[in-house]
């Protein structure tokens, strides 16, 4: 689930057609494993992504962008605030 989300959010930053951003994207989702494989203690944080991936996707094949656009940023502030909050519990 996780290899399938990143993906996801790579493919999205690869539409934008930038090699910078998304080298930048690479570097930032090889972080994000290290972080993922810390959390153990929630296997399933990815599948309560998975419908807001189905989400994001019906709206970019639709060309709703704008609407994907906030969905997304949404969507990244509370997958953040969850994240977060795991890495409060482990002590940072």
């Amino acid at each position: 689930m996780a290899d399938a989300n990143q993906q996801l959010h790579g493919g999205i930053v690869a539409m934008a057609g930038s090699p910078t951003l998304s080298t930048v994207m690479d570097r930032t989702l090889a972080r994000m494993r290290l972080v993922f494989y810390r959390m153990s203690d929630a296997p399933d944080f990815h599948s309560g992504y998975a419908e807001h991936n189905r989400d994001l996707v019906r709206m970019l094949r639709d060309g709703r962008r704008e609407e994907a656009a906030a969905a997304l940023r949404t969507y990244l502030d509370t997958a953040e605030a969850e994240l977060l909050g795991h890495l409060d519990r482990w002590g940072r």
